[in-house]
């Protein structure tokens, strides 16, 4: 191997080291990678509690307009049944099937509304250190 070799070998080498050190510092072993990775995780098990709630309400609301459609039409029925009741028990049946759509709904937006102000206030609260 050549004199000229070996320089610039070892100037590869010491160009590399520089584009090691010029990156940015990781943040996997810093306190703020520390609060973004627990940040993360809180934020993806609020979002998988919220996605079950909404799946629970949404498909119990199905269920009870199912139920009330099958009672009304009378595919569900028994033989004391009248008509007067069949009627009145699948109305019954269909408003509680709204009543869990709307809440569920409405529960279902107050959390990704308070999620997005929680967003918000701490970017606001970082903004306002970082000046």
């Amino acid at each position: 191997m050549s004199e000229r070799d070996a320089e610039d070998n070892a100037n590869s080498e010491s160009s590399s080291n520089d584009r090691r050190t010029n990156q940015p510092e990781s943040t996997t072993n810093s306190p703020i990678g520390k609060q973004l990775r627990e940040k993360s995780r809180k934020s993806s098990s609020m979002n998988t509690n919220q996605l079950i709630n909404e799946l629970i309400g949404y498909g119990s609301g199905l269920l009870f307009f199912g139920l009330s459609g099958f009672i009304f039409f009378g595919f569900f029925s028994s033989p004391g049944m009248t008509p007067e009741y069949r009627n009145i028990l699948s109305l019954i049946l269909f408003l509680y099937g709204l009543y869990r759509v709307v809440t569920t709904r409405g529960k279902s937006n107050a959390a990704k509304r308070r999620e997005r102000l929680m967003k918000h206030r701490s970017e606001r609260s970082s903004d306002h250190y970082d000046s």
